[in-house]
């Protein structure tokens, strides 16, 4: 009997929660953790608490890529409309007669079914070619296990929290020269996410204008990403050149024979790994290396003299280097290493004709150096000419391209076009602003890094008068011909400032100050959590918007700047260098040098206290690398995104196959998933499920069956999400899906506000496993708001519910006033929590947030109980 009732006492339900946390420094095992403090102190006006205390444990689960087709998605051509509907503009005031609405409808919904291949390949290209990290490939994380509690403290569901973290795979290191290095990745990346814009428009636009769009904008791209940080590089890799010239005479050969030596025993060294060589070879190596010196330098030293051999032997020490460096610089800009090849082999043939036919002094190897200089100078002046007109072109090119796309087609005018105009805009906005703001900052910081190298380093180079550059007219005071070294190198940084730097650095901080000026109330919100009434939330929400409108109508401006303001300045100053003033320009690089050269001596000398003394600089830069390593192809074997996608699909994986050990007749596996994703957390979760859901088609991971099959629903609960606000508006092509272009005034009755539509993007059905999708937002969060309601919205800022008299705490009650949008199968729900920014969401200052989770966990468990009965 007992046996027999054990058999039949139902099972208890369980539900697995997945903490997912968004941009900024994010600490490991904390956004669990704050889940379940939220559960714990959910309602406590109550007495009886809701959830017994969690316990935690740690668990480590193996990863594993992600499984994906051995072939991309195929991507056709941009559909054609019916011949009927190629018609005058004015024909949008007529309506259409039935076949051609049919035709119309047929067109726009393969345009749509275009776009998604397109997104889906855009995620493939990520994935396909990573391999996973090898045996140390696991990811440890957490488990806290507590249980809810009914009526009269019976346990409902179990209930397990789990965190998917994942800002170790996308932050920086802890070195000055790391996030130096990562800051010039992000500049050279971010001109790659505008050709990524423009490419996706040119599939649903096919025309001629698109293509030729298309292939001005890489090019402007690729000559900012990799023509002009090569020969930057090269310029500072050439100056050194001169250095043998500031040790003593007398020592000169014993340096030339000592680093010969030691370059021979590496080059020795090296040979006989690769050919795995015996011991008995490695025994003679001294001998070897001492042959080895003797005979090159017979060959090398005698003949061409201490000082011009000390020069070739820095220069094939630094063409090592450059080749070092680009080969890890190739893994993100392809063909890098193969444009810095060429470039070096050129300046090789240059550096070596003159070393040759100098002489062996320190004159000699001083003007071979400065004529070197003044080469790569000028091509650094040729490709950014060749970079402005790009741009400028590009730009031209654009607007065209967007006029012949939409103004010139009737079938773009219709209310039923589902943004064809808008997206063209936008993709074409954000060309232009991905080219002209990483050149403004390219501009600004290398020339504040080259100033402060001049101030630190200039007492390196030979301080005699005797350098008289060949090509004057780089330089702007030509009264001190001939140049002493210092004076060459500054007056070279000066000239190629110009006045025109003030362009740059103006329109830099004007773009700061509005910025500040537009984000103002909610990063104060940041600090200072506002009251959350209706009356406060409208303020914010209305000047956020307005702020997005001004920075909008800023960009332009920016890019005016940029594109025609400076080249324009820049001319005018080196054809009238006496109409330019080149003093200001000395103090204002003395400045930002002298500043750069201060703060960062403080830094390395308080390495410890590094994030503390950064003055924000590093949390803003961890923020823009974790979206635009999100975004990135390159290293198609180790991006950062597939090793996040790999870590998050071990973790459901692992979900979808675990059991619970203290089941005595047959374990049972988890009821369902409640995924509570914060910011890019949410971003990273919808991409991957409505990848895995498209993926699944054509490419089955057998790990994933339970949610392939249905058997293991999901929760998706969204805080700050910015796939339409952000991503949507960025890049509109390749989120197509994520954003709906609907501006309907929705306007709540009481009792039953605007119901969201069935087909309003994004879509929860389209999604991996997803049974409902619930999103919520404060009306000042500058990452990300509302997803399916109209722009036009009487209650889009206001809270959710009006609290009873006696009761301050929030219900779902359906019969009270709420502020909720749902659609007719409770699919999607979506409300505002308020006033408030981007944070505060995991901390407790809003009892919504705590509910909902609640909520989701109790409609899962109704759910789970529907289908055992």
């Amino acid at each position: 009997m007992g046996e027999e009732s054990n058999q039949d006492k139902p099972k208890t339900p369980k539900i697995a929660v997945i903490a997912v946390h968004g941009v900024a420094n994010q600490a490991a095992h904390d956004t669990a953790r704050a889940v379940a403090s939220l559960l714990l102190n959910h309602n406590q006006n109550e007495k009886q608490v809701q959830y017994t205390p969690f316990y935690e444990s740690t668990l480590r689960v193996a990863v594993r890529p992600v499984s994906v087709a051995k072939e991309p998605p195929e991507i056709e051509s941009s559909p054609k409309l019916n011949p009927q509907d190629n018609r005058e503009p004015h024909i949008h005031n007529s309506p259409l007669n039935p076949d051609t609405q049919r035709s119309h409808a047929e067109y726009l919904t393969e345009i749509e079914s275009l776009l998604d291949r397109k997104a889906h390949e855009f995620m493939w290209q990520q994935l396909h070619e990573y391999q996973g990290g090898g045996v140390g490939s696991t990811y440890e994380t957490i488990r806290l296990e507590g249980s809810r509690l009914g009526q009269g403290s019976e346990p409902q569901p179990d209930v397990h929290i789990y965190e998917m973290y994942w800002a170790d795979l996308s932050r920086l290191g802890t070195g000055f020269v790391r996030i130096l290095g990562e800051f010039y990745q992000l500049l050279f990346h971010l001109s790659s996410l505008g050709v990524h814009a423009v490419n996706s428009a040119r599939i649903e636009y096919k025309n001629v204008w698109w293509n030729w769009y298309s292939e001005t904008q890489t090019g402007a791209s690729r000559v900012l990403s990799r023509l002009i940080p090569i020969l930057n590089l090269y310029l500072l890799l050439i100056a050194p050149i001169t250095l043998p010239g500031n040790s003593p005479p007398q020592y000169l050969p014993i340096i030339a024979w000592l680093s010969l030596a030691i370059i021979s025993a590496a080059l020795i060294g090296l040979c006989l790994f690769w050919l795995k060589a015996s011991f008995g070879l490695w025994r003679v190596l001294p001998i070897l290396s001492a042959l080895g010196v003797i005979g090159l330098g017979y060959f090398l030293i005698l003949p061409l003299g201490y000082y011009r051999f000390l020069a070739f032997e820095w220069c094939a020490v630094s063409g090592v280097i450059m080749w070092c460096l680009m080969l890890q610089f190739a893994r993100r800009q392809p063909h890098a290493d193969q444009v810095a090849l060429w470039i070096g082999v050129f300046l090789a043939g240059i550096v070596t004709k003159l070393l040759l036919s100098a002489e062996d002094s320190y004159q000699g190897i001083t003007d071979v150096a400065f004529k070197v200089v003044e080469v790569i100078y000028i091509g650094l002046l040729a490709c950014w000419v060749a970079f402005f007109a790009l741009q400028l072109i590009a730009g031209l090119l654009g607007g065209v391209a967007v006029w012949q796309s939409t103004a010139k087609q009737s079938h773009l005018k219709t209310k039923e076009d589902n943004g064809c105009r808008e997206r063209a805009k936008r993709a074409a906005w954000m060309a232009r602003l991905t080219l002209a703001v990483p050149s403004a900052l390219f501009i600004v910081v290398t020339l504040t890094l080259l100033g402060a190298l001049d101030r630190v380093g200039s007492r390196l180079l030979p301080t005699e008068n005797f350098y008289t550059p060949r090509f004057e007219f780089l330089f702007t005071d030509r009264s001190q011909f001939p140049f002493s070294g210092p004076e060459f190198v500054h007056q070279l940084i000066v000239s190629a400032a110009s006045p025109a730097f003030f362009v740059v650095l103006g329109c830099i901080l004007l773009t700061v100050l509005i910025a500040l000026w537009s984000l103002f109330p909610s990063a104060w919100a940041e600090f200072s959590p506002p009251k959350s009434d209706d009356r406060s939330s409208a303020q914010y929400g209305e000047w956020l918007t307005n702020g997005y409108k001004l920075m909008n109508w800023w960009g332009n401006c920016f890019v005016l700047g940029m594109a025609i303001g400076f080249p324009v300045v820049y001319l005018c100053c080196v054809l009238n260098p006496q109409l330019a003033d080149y003093a200001w320009v000395d103090e204002v690089l003395g400045i930002l040098a002298t500043f750069l050269v201060a703060s960062t001596t403080s830094l390395l000398a308080l390495r410890g206290r590094l994030d503390h003394l950064s003055f924000g600089f590093r949390s803003i830069l961890d923020t823009l690398l974790d979206v635009d390593n999100y975004l990135r192809i390159h290293p198609e074997d180790d991006n950062p995104s597939a090793r996040i996608y790999s870590r998050y699909v071990s973790l459901l994986r692992y979900l979808c196959r675990w059991q619970d050990p203290q089941d005595d007749d047959g374990a049972r596996g988890y009821d369902a998933i409640v995924i509570v994703a914060h910011s890019q957390g949410s971003v990273i979760t919808a991409d991957l499920l409505r990848f895995l859901q498209r993926e699944t088609e054509r490419e089955t991971d057998s790990a994933l069956g339970r949610l392939v099959n249905g058997n293991l629903p999901i929760y998706l609960f969204t805080m700050g999400c910015p796939l339409r606000q952000l991503y949507g508006l960025g890049f509109p092509h390749l989120y197509n899906w994520a954003r709906h272009y609907d501006t309907t005034p929705w306007t709540r009755q009481p009792h039953n506000p605007q119901c969201i539509s069935e087909k309003q993007k994004p879509d929860p059905t389209a999604l991996l496993g997803v049974n409902r999708w619930v999103n919520t937002f404060r009306s000042g969060d500058y990452v990300g708001r509302y997803l399916w309601r109209s722009d036009c919205c009487d209650y889009q800022w206001s809270r959710p519910a009006e609290p009873d008299k006696d009761d301050n705490t929030w219900t779902s009650d359906r019969d009270r006033p709420v502020h909720i949008s749902e659609d007719e199968y409770l699919t999607r729900r979506e409300f505002c929590l308020g006033a408030g920014a981007h944070t505060h969401y995991w901390d407790g200052t809003s009892d919504e947030v705590a509910a909902e989770i609640d909520i989701l966990i109790r409609e899962a468990y109704r759910e789970t109980r529907k289908k055992r009965m």
